[in-house]
């Protein structure tokens, strides 16, 4: 007995004062990580090209191309600078770097951490999950979301803007304006007729909210349209207009005109907080639905879309990262911009390394997701960089022409709809130019 006491104080030590391994395994092929997952190993991330593993026995895997990384007993990180020149060695001890994506050992209270000119990501080592087939469809001009974009008014969108920028001096996480300003979109919310959840993941931070339009055929299918509405920086005034008044004040808007109707799947419109400080509020709730088993069908994300660029392509697009499980989705933005007018012309970037915003935390619970954005800021080697990031500088009069903003929304809102499935259209009067009404919700549903 006192020998197996030995052993096992012996095994707890040795976690403390020995360092974890972790390797590098190369991708063969697309919609590789379920194939890995099955054969047992402990995946934590992803990259454009491979998959990074902890202390795992490689026999399984003879085929794939590894190597070890290295050994680590901190924390580490995922960093991407957003300009050249900056010394990482100075952060910590490099690990791996792939393009300009690099793992780097860091201490807690690293300077690196305030450095407002790298992304910088704390690397979870909670396994990966399978990924979630992507219910792909095939999509042609819908009646619906053409009324729905004949009807979208973009003064009241822009005034929303304004109104959600300039209700606080901040919405720091847990600055009390922020607790203001989502208590401000529950308000909104639950005067639209949504479902409405505050969701408390700290005592601290303000809560994330969650309005909830069910759908009438089939509610298990749920479609989300995220953003975070927490900003900095820390201390005001703090107006985080592109970061991130525009995402959010987006999915208040597209509340307010996809509760007009009806549709076959679930939709909620959250906003998070603690995104600032790590996805915290997002990982909240998508580590939830996981538990819970939340058929989410498709998640749209929206972070600083109300920064007109830097001109280059002359006419912006929109920047739009997927990975390997999200690539119909994202294609779903290509084809609403050949469907209707005035919508945004997209980019889209195979980035499965944008660890930066909200998205990820779906990717890596295994939902398809996507990430709209200006400019990627030279995450996955995708230049553009807001001037005013993280700054007090960060007002509305700064992003310039805010009719990319306003055909952004248009195209999520293009694409949501037509995921959703839209049925029918509440409605009091007859004002859809057709004979018949079997566009018109009935009574029960409205």
């Amino acid at each position: 007995m006192k020998k197996y006491i030995k052993i096992m104080i012996f095994l707890f030590f040795s976690k403390l004062l020995f360092p974890s391994e972790i390797f590098f395994v190369e991708k063969k092929e697309k919609y590789e990580r379920n194939k890995i997952l099955s054969l047992g190993l402990n995946l934590i991330a992803e990259t454009r090209n491979g998959f990074l593993v902890l202390n795992d026995n490689f026999s399984e895997i003879k085929s794939y191309n590894f190597k070890k990384l290295g050994d680590f007993k901190k924390n580490l990180f995922f960093v991407t600078p957003k300009i050249k020149g900056i010394d990482l060695n100075s952060c910590g001890k490099i690990l791996f770097k792939e393009e300009n994506l690099y793992l780097i050992e860091m201490e807690e209270n690293s300077n690196c951490l305030k450095n407002k000119n790298l992304w910088i990501q704390k690397l979870s080592l909670e396994n990966l999950k399978p990924y979630k087939e992507f219910e792909k469809i095939e999509i042609e001009k819908n009646f619906f979301v053409e009324d729905m974009l004949n009807n979208f008014d973009e003064d009241l969108t822009i005034s929303e803007f304004y109104e959600l920028v300039n209700y606080a001096d901040s919405r720091y996480s847990t600055n009390p304006s922020c607790f203001s300003s989502v208590e401000r979109a529950y308000n909104i919310f639950q005067e639209l007729g949504l479902e409405v959840e505050l969701q408390d993941y700290s005592s601290t931070y303000a809560p994330n909210v969650v309005g909830t339009l069910n759908g009438l055929l089939e509610p298990e299918k749920v479609l989300i349209l995220i953003a975070h509405i927490d900003d900095m920086p820390k201390n005001p005034p703090a107006p985080g207009a592109n970061d991130n008044g525009s995402g959010s004040s987006m999915v208040i808007n597209l509340a307010k005109v996809l509760t007009n109707y009806r549709f076959s799947y679930t939709i909620k419109f959250i906003l998070v907080t603690g995104e600032e400080q790590g996805l915290i509020g997002s990982t909240y709730y998508a580590a939830k639905a996981y538990s819970q088993g939340e058929n989410i069908i498709a998640v749209l994300n929206a972070d600083m879309i109300g920064w007109e660029g830097d001109g280059k392509p002359e006419e912006e697009n929109l920047d739009l990262s997927y990975n390997d499980n999200s690539e119909e989705l994202a294609n779903l933005f290509v084809d609403v911009y050949s469907l209707y007018e005035d919508i945004v012309p997209t980019l889209l970037i195979y980035c499965p390394e944008n660890y930066y915003s909200d998205h990820y935390s779906f990717w890596k619970r295994g939902y398809p997701a996507i990430m709209g954005i200006t400019d990627n800021e030279g995450i996955c080697n995708y230049g553009g960089s807001y001037p005013y990031y993280h700054t007090r500088n960060d007002k509305i009069e700064n992003c310039g022409d805010l009719n990319f903003f306003t055909k952004t929304q248009r195209a999520y809102l293009s694409v949501s709809a037509h995921l959703a499935k839209p049925l029918c259209k509440i409605s009091a009067e007859r004002n859809f130019n057709r004979l018949d009404f079997i566009y018109i919700c009935p009574i029960k549903f409205k």
